[in-house]
């Protein structure tokens, strides 16, 4: 994970998508055009690592409202130390990194859930 969190912040840029036309595009639209929003980061670095050999159901997309009360995603890969891959960091963090912000729903390769 760390390793495709360092190359997807470098190779990646961060475009956020027009107001009225918000999508998650394919991973492999963002790589083809290099630019992506939050969760376009997140959707190609869940697909890379489940490519390698990662089983998807080690993954959890957590979508988040920030400190500043706008709506972000990030890449949780569970294991024996769970990590978070987010494009606001050059390297892989805890889950004590987003303390300021509020975790408001997370998906699941079976299920989505929506947190109180």
């Amino acid at each position: 994970p760390a390793r495709v969190q360092y190359l997807i912040s470098r190779n990646i840029r961060y475009a956020e998508d027009r107001m009225e036309d918000d999508h998650w595009a394919t991973p492999l639209a963002t790589l083809l055009r290099g630019s992506g929003d939050c969760e376009d980061h997140v959707l190609l670095k869940q697909a890379i690592l489940t490519a390698a050999g990662l089983d998807v159901s080690q993954t959890r997309l957590l979508i988040l409202e920030t400190s500043k009360g706008r709506g972000h995603m990030v890449l949780q890969v569970l294991g024996p130390q769970p990590t978070i891959l987010d494009n606001r960091y050059r390297y892989p963090v805890t889950l004590d990194h987003l303390r300021q912000d509020t975790i408001t729903a997370l998906a699941t390769d079976h299920a989505y859930f929506v947190v109180n």
